[in-house]
């Protein structure tokens, strides 16, 4: 879809990596939306016909974990965790995404890791000493 849109766009986005990280995300929070609309009316629908709706699989506790513990985060430091990790974006393209100066991405991921080693009590890992 991303794709898509940019074959028909009259002039090429001056940062392309950025433009679709942007779309791709507004794309994905739609998608996100649209699912969370939907079950919400299929539970509902569920209970007045007194079906039982059956838990959903998951594929490991680790990712459950994870996913508990990002959720503890403020949000705009999960999407710059989420950004920086899975997505492999530069602070330069999360900043332009976010709308956030460089420094302060730079800053709330780094707080937001913080926060994670202290949830799952892991050590800041230390630099060797010469």
């Amino acid at each position: 879809e991303a794709f898509v849109r940019l074959a028909g766009m009259m002039r090429p986005p001056e940062n392309p990596r950025g433009w679709l990280f942007a779309t791709t995300r507004n794309a994905a929070l739609d998608a996100l939306k649209h699912h969370r609309r939907a079950s919400r009316r299929e539970r509902l629908a569920g209970h007045v016909n007194g079906a039982r709706e059956a838990p959903a699989p998951s594929s490991s506790l680790e990712a459950a974990e994870v996913e508990a513990t990002l959720i503890t985060l403020p949000a705009v430091e999960r999407e710059i965790v989420t950004l920086r990790i899975w997505a492999e974006a530069t602070f330069s393209d999360i900043a332009q995404l976010t709308g956030l100066p460089l420094s302060s991405v730079h800053a709330r991921y780094t707080a937001a890791l913080d926060h994670l080693r202290l949830h799952w009590n892991i050590p800041c890992p230390q630099a060797p000493i010469p």
